[in-house]
């Protein structure tokens, strides 16, 4: 009996050690799910921050720019969705799908494949549309996307500035075909000396469009058509000359500073002509028989509006005038600059930047004139002296930067202070794999982000690592005017 009970206890011994063994092993499977659930999704939303980084980057640098990026998809991806400014990810989840976004500020359109692993993905700005893609859908040039790429005259509007007449076509519309080659179809040449009027012709030959000397205020005599056709003569007309030359043609501002611009033009082909009469905003400059005119001590970013009479030997003046209005180029002044061309300050070991700069942590130094970074954490923070823009309408920052090894989700970034606190992350890269490298040039409207009425800052930040993984900052340039 006591060897029976003994039996029996045992046996409930170990069903109570199963149980909570069972108990433990379907926790601990639990806690492992949850950890794996984690690890996808944070992989997924590390995929789409690369994604969303390398957007913001080409849309900034405007239509045309590209950018091609090496993301890891995790092994839960269901699907991958682009609809108008949102990227969704859809992962497989233990209950239901799990969802991680991106809401980005722009259109955007293009596939992804939703395959686990590493891929590429190609990024291509089309004005306020981004594209975005696998390699096979958008990496490569292709025709129907108003990009004029290698290989293509044209694509759907996109011209290239080329019209019928740069064409070396009289007049028309230019056009693009479906295999972005011009299409010429729209553009003809008009032939002097056919007696038929075309394009930009006052008579032709005989055809004198029912004008006569008298209608063209002589007495008598017989009106003819110049040779090139775009100018009657009256050469055989008599009596007194009432009738006003022709207009100058092909008005172009050839060039413009920031105190000059300058104009040139075709004369009439009238026997008679005798000058160009030039207002500049309404004032009398001078009469020309030239075909140029360069307007000197003018204002910078300031609008002229040139207009253009002409009269011939017998006074007469054309009153129907051809205008052009020209913006001169502002005067534009770098307030603040920097290359780093100077050695470090202070001593080993707390080296620092020196120049305008003040400096959180120790991470930062001079290398090969640059500043430079390693291994550094969020408090590692370069700030700028005050720079002044209360005077200035207009004020943009460029800066040349690089990261070395770094591995994905490590970034640099640059906040923006106007004295009513931090704007953070007003540029933002950070790498997407492991041992990445990328350098780039980047340039800000700082207007977009703060009115520019008071002093600013600039700081940069950088994260990473380990000793081998580098962040560089170079040429800080912020330039204004108006």
């Amino acid at each position: 009996m006591d060897k029976a009970q003994a039996a029996t206890e045992t046996l409930i011994i170990l069903a109570m050690a199963l149980i909570v063994f069972l108990i433990v092993f379907m926790i601990n499977q639990q806690n492992i799910s949850n950890v794996n659930t984690d690890f996808e999704i944070t992989k997924a939303r590390t995929a789409l921050d690369s994604i969303e980084n390398a957007a913001n980057l080409v849309y900034q640098q405007g239509e045309g720019a590209k950018a091609r990026i090496y993301v890891n998809l995790p092994n839960s991806v269901k699907q991958i969705s682009i609809n108008q400014q949102t990227i969704t990810m859809l992962l497989y989840g233990q209950k239901s799908d799990i969802t991680v976004y991106r809401n980005l500020d722009y259109n955007l359109n293009g596939t992804i494949d939703a395959t686990i692993g590493n891929q590429w993905v190609q990024i291509q700005s089309s004005g306020n549309t981004i594209s975005i893609g696998n390699s096979s859908i958008v990496a490569e040039d292709f025709c129907g996307n108003s990009i004029i790429e290698s290989g293509e005259q044209c694509d759907l509007l996109q011209l290239g500035g080329q019209t019928c007449i740069s064409q070396s076509y009289d007049y028309g519309t230019l056009a693009c075909t479906g295999s972005c080659l011009y299409d010429y179809s729209g553009c003809d040449n008009y032939v002097c000396g056919n007696n038929f009027i075309e394009s930009m012709e006052i008579c032709d030959g005989t055809n004198l469009t029912g004008e006569t000397c008298i209608s063209q205020g002589y007495s008598g005599g017989d009106l003819l058509c110049q040779p090139d056709c775009d100018a009657f003569n009256y050469s055989n007309c008599t009596g007194t000359d009432t009738h006003p030359p022709g207009r100058v043609t092909n008005l172009t501002n050839q060039s413009v500073g920031t105190n000059w611009i300058y104009w040139t033009w075709t004369n009439p082909s009238d026997a008679d002509f005798n000058s160009t009469i030039i207002h500049l905003n309404g004032i009398n400059i001078v009469n020309t028989s030239n075909t140029y005119y360069n307007a000197t001590g003018l204002n910078s970013d300031f609008l002229y509006n040139i207009t253009l009479n002409t009269k011939d030997n017998s006074g007469n003046i054309n009153t129907s005038a051809i205008s052009s209005i020209v913006k001169t180029n502002p005067i534009i002044q770098i307030i603040f600059y920097d290359d780093f061309n100077r050695a470090n300050s202070g001593t080993v070991g707390i080296a620092t930047l020196g120049g305008s700069w003040i400096e959180t942590g120790t991470k930062w130094k001079i290398l090969n004139n640059r500043a430079y970074a390693t291994r550094c954490n969020t408090e590692d923070k370069i700030t700028t002296s005050n720079i002044d823009l209360s005077t200035y309408s207009k004020a943009n920052l460029t800066f040349d930067w690089e990261y070395i090894d770094l591995d994905a989700g490590e970034c640099s970034s640059l906040d923006l202070n106007d004295g009513g606190g931090w704007i953070s992350d007003i540029w933002t890269v950070c790498a997407s794999v492991a041992n990445d490298d990328l350098s780039g040039s980047v340039t800000l409207n700082l207007a977009s982000y703060i009115s520019l009425s008071s002093t600013v800052q600039l700081r940069y930040a950088c994260v990473s690592s380990a000793t081998s993984e580098n962040h560089y900052i170079d040429n800080v340039n912020v330039t204004v005017y108006g």
